[in-house]
């Protein structure tokens, strides 16, 4: 796929947006709501009129604890332990809710949405009697669901590795283990949609008065 067709698709195809958050070592994506809406998971979500979900993946304790601890940090980091994928409401433009995080946003076809979203399915384990996927219900806020997952979370298969796996799916040439790593790869090769904007306006020509 080449840059131009990822970034800049032709003004008659539809496109949906994509936000890429970083909390400093954990990454996740935020989709809006809508262009989401046939996912096999969306179903199991009572929240659905917000406008827009965070989805991520990542060690079940760390996600569900609400204090952070030395053991919960190592645990995660050299023990194999259970996954989770977390899909949370996100009821304002993702630029005033991660108003403290960094954020890479980009636009991409229908077609590399479909092509994002298989990786979150197929990471989510399934009941043995109905193949129903494993909704392990609410967490500790009202407005987020969490799913079983097939993998077990170590080091050298973090939350970074997952959010870069559902980018390479969408035609970003990203691989990374640690946030700051992937952000360094998309800034490098891939402008977010706020700095191709800025560039656009001040390279605009000004118009004689």
């Amino acid at each position: 796929m080449k840059n131009s067709e990822l970034y800049y698709p032709p003004e008659a195809v539809e496109t949906c947006r994509i936000t890429v958050y970083s909390e400093g070592w954990h990454t996740g994506i935020v989709l809006k709501s809508e262009d989401v809406s046939h996912a096999e998971w969306y179903r199991y979500l009572d929240f659905k009129e917000s406008e827009y979900l965070e989805l991520s993946w990542g060690d079940e304790a760390l996600f569900r604890s609400k204090k952070l601890t030395p053991w919960l940090i190592f645990s995660a980091l050299f023990l194999p332990t259970a996954t989770v994928i977390r899909v949370a409401a996100v009821r304002e433009e993702p630029p005033k809710h991660y108003a403290e995080q960094l954020l890479r946003t980009y636009d991409i076809t229908k077609d590399q949405l479909g092509e994002l979203l298989c990786p979150v399915v197929d990471s989510i384990q399934r009941e043995k009697a109905s193949s129903k996927l494993m909704c392990l219900g609410k967490g500790a806020r009202a407005q987020e669901v969490y799913f079983r997952g097939r993998e077990r979370y170590f080091i050298s298969r973090s939350c970074n590795r997952w959010t870069a796996l559902l980018l390479r799916k969408a035609g970003y040439k990203v691989h990374a283990i640690f946030a700051p790593a992937l952000f360094e790869q998309l800034d490098a090769k891939y402008p977010s949609l706020e700095l191709t904007e800025s560039m656009a306006r001040n390279t605009a020509p000004v118009r004689n008065r």
